[in-house]
């Protein structure tokens, strides 16, 4: 993983405060719009006071990346062109998940904080969902009008993008490491056309179209590429995508040690699931680093504190009425575990078990085989509509198989000395039409313009999304949270809503 690595005893340089501030802001948004002023004035403050270490200014002594302005420029127009691929500002087509991404941010902008639907039996129904993705594009959608917070959600997507391939190529030597890492990350996927052809055989194979979604081969499973992240889910990615690449970056730092337990705390915002992909990551890399060093002075007691105040907040707001969301194990759901285990295993070798064991082979690193033991830990157990804990909670994982798989490509003499180069190649190729496909569906499938007058939740009487939306009653964070108001109270909404929809601006 040489290319996020950073020479030890140097300041923070720019990218990393910038990154931890992407990280931080929504939930600074968070603490001042959902909370009573007294619960809301000790977290900013704990926040603000962990992350002092940052505002440290010195020489940066490691080497600068190659090319300089020129990588940054790079960097920033793949992240244009990509986020807008994968459909933030409408510029392209933006697959459907964005109509239920649109009605949030109307909300949000419409509606007083904290958002409500009204009531169901006699509790108010408040919009409860990971909102760290959309709170700085809604800030400013409210202070300049509805009008402008798409576009402003699309400056910020990709911003986020342009700041995780700025912290993956922030050391690399010579221009073709920046090249190679960028392109793995853009097209970094599981083998999913060899599932899809191994799954339905070659009359399925014959009938694949260049726009088709390969993701959901093997059914009830699906660890997604970064194309399909960014395209379908970013309020997810963008946090564990800067996340794992903070933690690399900083890998062989031991101060890092005082610092992670506040990034940690900052993810569940954006992605409680991201969250716990990312913590077995972090809890390794913090407890190697206490015990190689022997000594608890690499803790800072006031970002700790600020760390566990934020989870407790922000989980208690993200668990509220979690039970309706359908949850338990995998296993023996459908079909008998005979079936089940070898499509279990099927899944995580195509999707990630191959090429871990390649990487392994070039480098044994705790981190990589932290990330590849949660990756196949994580499909015995599901949580949400459409097992989003097995989609969401690899993020973090496979960003570093990602960087490890670029780093083996672009400083390839270890690989070839153990003969793992070629299959390292072959394994990610095979892994590029997944990224293509969602490419061609933004560019061949007609543009649509995002519906700014429909909300989440139009009538609550008649249903709501659990996943998105809980009734207010017994919580422990409700004595914190101000006044819930009915977001239908500020604009009219009416049926259904279809992609093309057009609605304001």
């Amino acid at each position: 993983m040489t290319p996020l690595r950073d020479d030890p005893g140097r300041d923070y340089s720019w990218l990393d405060r910038a990154a931890l501030a992407y990280l931080a802001l929504p939930v600074l948004i968070f603490l001042c719009g959902w909370l009573r002023w007294w619960a809301a004035l000790p977290l900013v403050a704990l926040l603000l006071a962990g992350c002092r270490g940052l505002a440290k200014t010195g020489v940066d002594r490691a080497p600068a990346a190659a090319g300089g302005w020129g990588v940054g420029i790079f960097v920033v127009l793949v992240a244009a062109g990509w986020s807008a691929l994968g459909g933030a500002g409408h510029l392209f087509y933006a697959n459907f998940d964005w109509m239920t991404r649109d009605s949030v941010l109307r909300d949000l902008v419409v509606g007083a904080w904290p958002v409500g639907y009204g009531e169901v039996e006699g509790a108010p129904l408040m919009l409860r969902a990971p909102l760290g993705y959309y709170l700085p594009a809604a800030l400013f959608g409210k202070t300049f009008g509805l009008r402008w917070a798409d576009p402003a959600l699309y400056v910020w997507t990709a911003t986020g993008v342009a700041l995780f391939l700025g912290l993956a190529v922030s050391r690399a030597r010579k221009w073709p490491v920046v090249v190679v890492t960028v392109a793995v990350l853009v097209f970094f996927s599981g083998m999913d056309l060899v599932g899809t052809v191994l799954m339905g055989g070659a009359r399925v194979a014959a009938n694949l179209s260049i726009t088709d979604h390969l993701e959901w081969w093997a059914t009830r499973f699906q660890y997604s590429s970064h194309t399909t992240q960014l395209f379908w889910v970013p309020n997810h990615a963008l946090a564990g995508w800067i996340a794992t690449a903070l933690l690399l970056r900083n890998s062989d730092r031991p101060e890092f040690v005082g610092l992670l337990p506040l990034v940690v705390a900052l993810i569940p915002l954006w992605s409680p699931l991201a969250a716990i992909g990312f913590l077995p990551l972090a809890a390794w890399w913090w407890v190697m680093q206490l015990r190689a060093h022997r000594t608890a002075h690499l803790i800072d007691p006031v970002a700790m504190a600020g760390a566990l105040a934020i989870v407790v907040v922000t989980g208690a707001y993200l668990v509220m009425g979690a039970g309706e969301i359908p949850s338990g194990a995998t296993a023996g759901v459908g079909e008998p575990m005979l079936l089940y285990l070898p499509r279990c295993l099927q899944f995580v070798l195509l999707e990630a078990g191959i090429l871990w064991v390649l990487l392994l082979m070039v480098r044994a690193d705790g981190l990589l085989i932290v990330a590849g033991l949660v990756l196949w830990i994580l499909p015995f157990a599901r949580f949400g509509p459409g097992n989003d804990l097995a989609m969401r909670a690899s993020i973090p994982p496979l960003v570093v198989l990602a960087m490890a798989a670029a780093a083996a490509l672009a400083n390839p003499a270890a690989a070839r000395q153990r003969r793992v180069f070629w299959p390292i190649l072959a394994v990610l190729l095979l892994g590029v039409p997944t990224a293509v496909t969602e490419m061609a569906r933004a560019v061949l499938e007609p543009a649509w313009k995002p519906d700014q007058t429909h909300s989440l939740v139009p009538d609550p009487g008649k249903d709501y999304p659990p996943h998105y939306a809980t009734r207010l009653t017994g919580s422990a964070v409700a004595h914190v949270l101000k006044p819930v108001r009915n977001v239908n109270d500020s604009g009219g909404n009416s049926g259904p809503r279809q992609p093309g929809q057009g609605g304001a601006g």
